[in-house]
């Protein structure tokens, strides 16, 4: 994203959560509507898990 950033292209906030409360403190900071995404080496894919 640094890439992106530095050609004046917006890109969104990013934080990382590891808990819920996190995630939810962090929306409550970013803003609405908001985008949650997995982060783990051992799962590649949403779908590896149901999701």
């Amino acid at each position: 994203m640094d890439c992106l950033e530095g050609y004046g292209i917006p890109v969104p906030r990013a934080v990382l959560a590891t808990s819920a409360a996190e995630a939810v403190a962090a929306a409550q900071e970013l803003g609405f509507p908001a985008v949650l995404k997995l982060s783990s080496p051992q799962i590649l894919h949403k779908s590896d898990v149901g999701v």
